[in-house]
């Protein structure tokens, strides 16, 4: 048993039931506090590229091993590369080469599976878990925002968080018709009731849908919880299988402290924005209306290839394709040695996917909505606070940026809708004293 203190105020022991890559818990996870009166603590993933800076390649290949965990536990197909895929992830040594050899031989699904992301936390996550699989295999993340033309699939509801309604659209209305496989794909579980909840509004509105499957980095829910699960599939007359790579208990005691307000130093570094708009083309654009937080309308088009809307393999294979092809306009946006790239919110995957592309020196995470107390004690040890450049109205934060350590910063963005809320993301990298910032927002092929 390991026993974790957060600043002596919050601790959790944890007990490890399963771990069959044998991953020493600080290679996938550490712990913070969490400042939410429903849940103290935080793991915060190393693994995940939420709120600590890693090399991009990290969550790709986690995304592959989770397909072959998932392989491996429903459908007893062994895949010999896995153990090889967490050594590397474990030693972070030939992650790009790694990669590429997983991508041109992807895992075959061996049925139709519809793959569904968690916002925000795990949208990158499922997309990765998708990316890992060829055959009949469709993505679509859950999201916050409010489209306003548009009626959800379904709604559920995510009673710990701090931002507790998820919506899923599709482009594609028939996502749940037939029998296929729904696979749930989340960074932990720590008692599962997310998952229930949406899986009771799917089984609501689609009682044909039968076989689900759970698939997350870490699992931690109790035998009463685990009870839950199979009273559910009993009471409902369908099937849920779990797939994860390290399961086990936790205890919590103690209470996180209010919320702290962390300020930017007085003196800010007057940094080099640089701007560049990359034009994929019309077609992977959504001309839909949002509803923001402060009850504003933005007309800003969606970006398709972020899954929010639904994905197929080959969508998602054009715009890598198409990301690709600009390799070289982004490594020549570089200015030096250690390259900061910033996904925003729900808008994790394909920044993450272009961090892919600048080469060696790069780590990678995103802007976060997650409220985490951050102390210089801490495992998350600063913060920067401030209005979501995505959805006006909503307060953002990004963690464990260290001061005069990065050469130069990217910020990608599927769409601004607040010109003063990115000014606020600018100063936080520019308290940073980061020298050189870059913005890139993907825009339709209007000027």
């Amino acid at each position: 048993m390991t026993k974790y203190s957060i600043l002596n105020q919050v601790h959790v022991d944890v007990q490890i039931t399963n771990n069959p890559y044998a991953f020493e818990e600080s290679q996938l996870f550490e712990m913070a506090m969490r400042i939410n009166k429903k849940r103290s603590f935080l793991f915060i993933s190393n693994v995940l590229g939420k709120h600590i800076a890693l090399p991009p390649q990290i969550p790709l290949l986690l995304g592959q091993l989770l397909a072959m965990r998932y392989m491996d536990i429903v459908h007893h197909k062994a895949d010999v590369r896995a153990q090889a895929v967490a050594e590397t992830i474990k030693t972070r040594d030939n992650l790009h080469d790694s990669l590429l050899a997983l991508e041109q031989q992807p895992v075959i699904a061996p049925e139709p599976m519809k793959v569904i992301g968690f916002a925000e936390t795990a949208t990158a996550l499922g997309h990765a878990f998708f990316n890992a699989f060829t055959g009949d295999v469709e993505y679509v993340h859950t999201t916050r925002e409010h489209v306003i033309n548009l009626t959800p699939l379904t709604t559920f509801e995510e009673e710990h968080s701090h931002a507790t309604t998820h919506n899923v659209y599709m482009q594609n209305s028939a996502f749940f018709d037939g029998d296929a496989q729904i696979a749930l794909v989340d960074d932990e579980l720590t008692t599962g009731q997310t998952n229930l909840n949406i899986i009771a509004q799917i089984i609501a509105r689609f009682p044909h849908k039968k076989r689900f499957v759970i698939v997350s980095i870490l699992d931690w829910r109790s035998d009463e919880h685990r009870k839950a699960y199979r009273d559910f599939e009993a009471a409902h007359g369908i099937m849920i299988e779990e797939v994860n790579v390290l399961e086990g208990r936790i205890t919590v005691r103690g209470e996180a402290p209010e919320e702290r307000v962390t300020h930017f130093p007085e003196k800010l570094l007057t940094p080099t924005i640089t701007t560049e708009t990359i034009h994929l083309g019309d077609a992977y654009y959504m001309n839909e209306p949002s509803k923001q937080d402060d009850d504003t309308i933005c007309y800003t088009p969606y970006f398709i290839g972020s899954g929010r809307f639904g994905l197929s393999k080959d969508v998602d294979r054009s715009i890598r394709t198409k990301l690709a092809s600009e390799q070289r306009t982004f490594e020549q946006l570089r200015r030096g040695n250690k390259t900061l790239v910033l996904g925003t919110g729900e808008f994790m995957y394909i920044p993450m996917r272009i961090a892919t592309l600048l080469g060696d020196g790069v780590s990678y995470h995103s802007t976060t909505r997650s409220p985490i107390y951050a102390h210089r004690d801490s495992y998350i040890y600063n913060q920067y606070t401030f209005e979501s450049p995505e959805h006006a109205g909503v307060q953002n934060y990004v963690y464990n940026i260290p001061m005069n350590h990065y050469d130069d910063a990217f910020i990608i963005l599927e769409r601004v809708t607040s010109e003063r809320a990115l000014q606020q993301l600018i100063d936080a990298l520019s308290a940073a004293h980061i020298p050189h910032i870059t913005i890139i927002q993907l825009a339709d092929g209007r000027e």
